[in-house]
């Protein structure tokens, strides 16, 4: 819900009714990680980890918050961890590939990509942990094109789209995006009843094929684009009636 303060409060009483809980005591890491105190985050999960240096999760947040302090190395070497003892878990492969875009290990990061879109063939892989790693390689097209993907699957993970740091620069974008999609969708299921497939081939015509390389080039004006086509289209032109026939007028006696 985006209110991350209360978050720490309810996180900061449960960790006071169970101090020795492993999972309470790294939540309360990944609040403090949400709500942008490292330093505090890096001390909380440093000790959830000292009570058991095997638990993953505390291992998964320390990395994102050495991320965010670009301690890529360290950052790093926490997601191959998490990544070896999960058994190549996507959203860790995810995160690992998302630390090597943002420290300029571009051939690393599109490794990561290849073994997440390998593992797709075999499993399921949300697309928004594809999503992360364009967002980390600045690839906007691939990134909102995942990001309609998770759209499209109701992916859980969309939830962190307005907390995680890691969206940050492209958050304001995401947030209009999702709204214009959101309206445009109810508008042609409510009024029009425009079903999915319907929707594709809107976008196409608004200038977009869906399943083209700049399928969602630029997401944010072809959503515009497609909104506009259906909330803001003319009225049809009707052809002109023809003229009313002449009265009626017996014929003389």
């Amino acid at each position: 819900m985006g209110r991350p303060e209360e978050a720490l409060g309810e996180h900061k009483r449960a960790l006071e009714a169970d101090p020795l809980s492993l999972i309470i005591s790294a939540d309360f890491g990944r609040a403090l990680y949400f709500a942008r105190h490292y330093d505090q985050a890096i001390e909380q999960l440093r000790k959830t980890i000292d009570m058991d240096r095997s638990f993953v999760p505390a291992h998964v947040y320390l990395g994102l918050v050495y991320e965010q302090k670009a301690m890529f190395a360290e950052a790093i070497a926490e997601f191959r961890q998490a990544l070896s003892a999960s058994g190549g878990a996507p959203r860790f492969e995810s995160a690992l590939g998302h630390a090597y875009a943002i420290s300029g290990q571009r051939k690393m990061a599109e490794d990561s990509l290849a073994r997440l879109k390998e593992q797709s063939k075999q499993r399921y892989v949300a697309p928004i942990h594809i999503a992360l790693i364009y967002a980390g390689l600045k690839d906007t097209d691939q990134t909102f094109k995942y990001l309609e993907m998770a759209y499209e699957d109701r992916s859980f993970w969309l939830i962190r789209l307005k907390t995680d740091p890691r969206y940050d620069g492209i958050r304001d974008d995401l947030m209009q995006l999702l709204s214009l999609q959101l309206r445009f969708r109810r508008h042609m299921q409510d009024s029009l009843g425009v079903d999915s497939a319907g929707l594709s081939t809107m976008i196409h015509l608004a200038g977009a094929g869906s399943d083209t390389p700049t399928a969602i080039a630029s997401p944010l004006e072809t959503s515009t684009a497609a909104t506009s086509l259906v909330l803001n289209r003319p009225e049809p032109s009707r052809p002109t009636p023809p003229p009313p026939p002449p009265p009626y007028r017996p014929p003389p006696p």
